[in-house]
């Protein structure tokens, strides 16, 4: 455990997430929501500053996660105004307020929306994200799927651990993944995202293998947690379609919001570029606020050279990829403009939520799907196009990722002698 710090209070974390879903009950007065808010962030700032798991890894996922949980609160107690958000589960409510609901109903509705951060079901679910189970897959066959799963993300995990545990490049002392020579500083990289990804994917695993086997929930409410790499040809791309979209509408919200007090309006593709970057920017900013929680949780300190700088830098990224499809579509015979990724900055939504083309029931009408059929079939590049994007983006992580994982190679978090493959090999050469 860190010097100075006491033990993780589970009762008080579990206290301030009872106190995020009571403050976005729809309707509450404002007054009471600034009242609940006080001791929310109290406890959130006590915890990361002053409580210790006693793990480090740990100790860097229950800080992010603490800021994550309290950006999506914010975002339902302040950010949006719920009666403009549709559950396609909840039928009964179709053209009523939330607000004007029994209690009961009210509060349910805050569960739903603050356990269910990527807004599966709802108007706002992000229409890029993987695919999901049918409506008629057995629970007994999901429950084992996602179980199995979620051994082999384990599987996964232990190799990335092993790896880094073996890089010189992550448990060098004095020195960081940085500073190590290239074929280190990739391994480092690979492993870490490798073992972050698995985490991540195993605990979403077994909790949707919970609720759906115990009939809280159906498999299609269960989409994939990451999309397939082979989307990631470009940086935007990789955030946009392959990495969970666990704070996507929070992040819109927050970013709208306090972009809304410099009189910037909610983003669309109708912005001009200017307020596009200025989102893209701003965006980035605030979830690079968010991991410095789990760094302050890890060191002790901010951090600004770590994760804070690496987020900030995928903004760089997606500038130098916008950069270069502005000069590639001046270039004679590409100046056609494409409806997709290249030439959109932001999300797909404008402001807080979105029509996802769903029917009553929850489930894509058809025109819905041929409209996203069409859309993938249509910003499919050349393959040339696409291997020189792999390359780009490898190469791009490969190098700003190691801002992120440079702070926790100085706690030792990467060194384990009980699994580093280099002393192995030492004991059986000189056996």
């Amino acid at each position: 455990m860190a010097e100075g710090r006491i033990p993780f209070d589970g009762p008080l974390y579990g206290l301030s997430q009872l106190g995020l879903i009571i403050g976005t009950i729809p309707g509450l007065p404002k007054p009471i929501s600034y009242i609940l808010l006080l001791p929310i962030l109290w406890i959130s700032y006590h915890l990361i500053t002053r409580t210790s798991t006693g793990d480090l890894s740990a100790d860097v996922a229950l800080g992010s996660a603490i800021l994550t949980q309290l950006l999506i609160g914010l975002d339902a107690m302040f950010f949006t105004n719920p009666d403009t958000l549709t559950n396609y589960q909840e039928p009964r409510l179709k053209g009523e307020k939330i607000t004007e609901q029994s209690l009961k109903e009210r509060l349910q509705f805050a569960f739903n929306l603050y356990t269910n951060p990527r807004g599966i079901g709802w108007a706002h679910e992000h229409r890029h994200l993987p695919s999901r189970p049918s409506p008629s897959t057995p629970r007994s066959k999901f429950v084992l799927i996602r179980l199995s799963t979620a051994l082999l993300c384990a599987l996964l995990e232990f190799i990335a651990y092993t790896a880094n545990a073996s890089n010189p490049g992550t448990t060098t002392p004095g020195r960081g993944l940085r500073d190590a020579a290239i074929q280190w500083r990739a391994l480092g990289v690979l492993a870490f995202a490798t073992a972050g990804a698995a985490r991540i994917c195993a605990l979403n695993c077994l909790v949707s293998a919970g609720v759906v086997g115990l009939g809280f929930s159906s498999p299609e409410r269960w989409p994939r947690l990451f999309g397939s790499a082979l989307d990631a040809w470009s940086v935007q791309r990789f955030w946009r379609r392959v990495w969970h979209q666990l704070l996507r509408k929070s992040l819109i919200s927050a970013t709208t919001s306090l972009l809304s007090a410099f009189s910037v309006s909610p983003l669309s593709r109708a912005s001009s570029l200017p307020a596009k970057f200025a989102f893209l920017y701003t965006a980035f900013f605030i979830i690079g606020v968010v991991h410095i929680g789990g760094e302050y949780m890890l060191l002790g300190r901010w951090e600004w050279n770590g994760a804070f700088a690496f987020f900030q830098l995928q903004a760089v990224g997606i500038t130098i990829e916008k950069i270069v499809a502005w000069v590639w579509s001046q270039t004679p015979g590409h100046g056609r403009k494409e409806k997709d990724d290249r030439t959109h900055i932001g999300p797909d939504v404008n402001g807080n939520a979105q029509s996802n083309g769903k029917n009553d029931k929850g489930t894509p009408n058809g025109a819905a799907l041929k409209e996203k059929a069409t859309d993938v079939d249509a910003v499919l590049p050349a393959l040339w196009v696409r291997f020189i994007g792999y390359i780009w983006v490898a190469s791009w992580f490969v190098w700003s990722l190691a801002f992120m994982i440079d702070p926790m190679t100085t706690t030792g978090m990467f060194a384990d002698p009980r699994v580093d493959l280099r002393r192995k090999l030492t004991g059986w050469a000189s056996n």
